[in-house]
Formats: structure tokens, sequence, C-alpha cells
């Protein structure tokens, strides 16, 4: 979900705020109000992305992960090399995976090439390779960041939508009394274990989502919101 820019939501004498100009057409640039144009503010911030099912992996997915994962060694630099992975022994097998718990997802950061020696399932969660993962804190924090090559991102998961009141992270954030532009982007399949092309067979595809505009409940600390917790009387 990628904010792009947002106007004022009250509706002036024209209605020029609904037009179809001032919304859809909102990119991530200012503009300037005018006579048939409100202001837009143009914001353009990090995506946040959503991993709807992150405690559901098909079986099949994990059966061709414990299939083709292998441990890489700390000395395998070379990852055509069966010499760079652990292929007999007690510890030849990567991470063991089941259908219903979260595993992250290790981002590309940008083009790999054959030079830079990334496995598929390169990660401590998975193969325990590190050698070329990082931290989304430390890519962030990073001025040159063309030599990242895996960055554990961090995401928005079904399992935290369950979360109630205050405990429950921040999915969005967005200004009030405004109207925002989000492009939504649906990504099937990725980096990841469930990276798997039998998964769906050719079979029609359904997605639905929506929003909550309270994230907190009365009685949280925060919580700015309607008082509902009111008993009604009958006047005498």
């Amino acid at each position: 979900f990628a904010q792009i820019g947002r106007v004022e939501a009250t509706t002036g004498a024209t209605g020029v705020e609904s037009e179809i100009k001032n919304i859809t057409d909102i990119t991530c640039a200012d503009v300037e109000a005018g006579a048939d144009q409100v202001q837009v503010t143009g914001i353009c911030r990090n995506a946040q992305i959503w991993e709807p099912n992150d405690t559901d992996h098909v079986q099949n997915a994990l059966n061709y992960y414990n299939t083709s994962c292998r441990p890489r060694l700390i000395t395998g630099a070379d990852v055509e090399s069966k010499e760079s992975y652990q292929i007999t022994g007690d510890n030849s097998t990567c991470t063991e995976l089941n259908t219903t718990t979260a595993y992250p997802t290790y981002a590309i950061s940008r083009r790999i090439d054959i030079a830079d020696q990334v496995n598929v399932y390169d990660g401590l969660a998975y193969n325990t390779y590190e050698e070329n993962t990082d931290t989304y804190a430390d890519y962030l924090a990073a001025d040159d960041k063309s030599t990242f090559k895996l960055v554990e991102f961090p995401y928005f998961t079904d399992t935290m939508k369950d979360i109630a009141g205050a405990e429950r992270p921040e999915f969005m954030r967005l200004a009030p009394n405004s109207i925002t532009k989000v492009r939504v982007y649906i990504w099937l399949e990725g980096q990841d274990i469930d990276n798997y092309d039998f998964a769906q067979l050719g079979l029609k595809i359904s997605v639905n989502f929506g929003f909550t505009k309270e994230r907190l409940e009365e009685g949280d600390i925060d919580y700015n919101g309607p008082n509902t917790d009111i008993t009604p009387t009958l006047s005498q």
C-alpha cells in the first residue's frame, strides 16, 4: 500500500475536492491551490506491505523447500559449488518449517547478478547463511544502499491484525480530515518459502480487503474516539 498524496476532505462551495483531477490524478508532487484546484500534498512514503495468511503455508510448498534447500556453510561463497553446502550428515537439512508459523521475507533490495552469489534460501531462518542478508534498520541507516542484497523486510501480517488495542502495530497513518490517494499492488508469491510454481494450478484468484477506522478501543492508552460506553436514561 503506497501513499501518493492527499487533499483536504472538506467540500467547498464548488465541490472541487471531489473532482477527478484533484483526487485520482494526485501524484507525488505538491500542487498549489487554484481556481479549480485544491492544495495537493505529495507524500510518497515508503510502501507498507501487508502479507495475508502469513501463518498459512501450502504443504506442497514446504515439501519442495525440504527437498531443494540445503544448509549453506559459512565458507560457502560459491553459490554453484556443492562444497558450499552441507549435503550429507545430521546437519544436512535446512531449518524445519511448518504450516502454522510465520517466517520472514528477505526482500531483494536491488538487481541481483551472478557475481552476487545469492541463493533463494539465504537467511538465518532458512539455510542459516547470513552473509547476503541485512536487517531493515541497517538498510535504512545506510547512505549507500547499492551494496545490499537481501533485506529482512518488516511487514504487516494477519497475525498483527488480530492483536487488539494498543498492542496492535500500526499499519498505516493517514491525516485526519483528508482524502489520501493510495496505490495498492497485489504481488503473488515472492522471495520466500511460498514461491512455489504449482500452488495455484491455473485456478481463479479472488482478493478481498478492507479497512477499519479505529485501531484503539475505549480504555486503551491514547484512545481518541467517540464515547460509546453510555447508559441511556429515560426522562421522567
